[in-house]
């Protein structure tokens, strides 16, 4: 007996990639030294990414996501071995055409590192 899954035998699902896409990827950061010992590294980046439209056994079919990420971190140099940092981030995605599953998020991050 062949197992199936969608009415396609399972060795057939299972050798595509439900994941395939394009991505196109833009960004900028830019490093200031505000004193001889502090670093401010803001930085912004978006990607568009689509999904391949030949992907027909998966709701991930024609689905277009924009993501944006904000980030910034802060350095402080006390000297030559030892760096205190502080970083956080921002990130939110849209998603058009993604089907009943909500593929949409909003998060942060945050974090100190010496």
């Amino acid at each position: 007996m062949t197992q199936t899954l969608m009415n396609m035998p399972l060795t057939q699902v299972l050798s595509r990639s439900f994941l395939d896409s394009f991505d196109v990827i833009g960004s900028y950061g830019i490093q200031y030294y505000f004193t001889r010992t502090s670093l401010i590294s803001p930085s912004y980046s978006a990607t568009y990414k689509t999904y391949t439209k030949s992907n027909t056994l998966h709701e991930n079919n024609g689905r277009e996501d924009l993501i944006h990420s904000l980030n910034l971190k802060i350095d402080y140099s006390f000297d030559n071995d030892l760096n205190l940092s502080l970083f956080g981030g921002f990130s939110k995605r849209d998603t058009k055409d993604a089907g009943a599953i909500p593929y949409d998020f909003i998060k942060g991050t945050a974090g100190l590192g010496a």
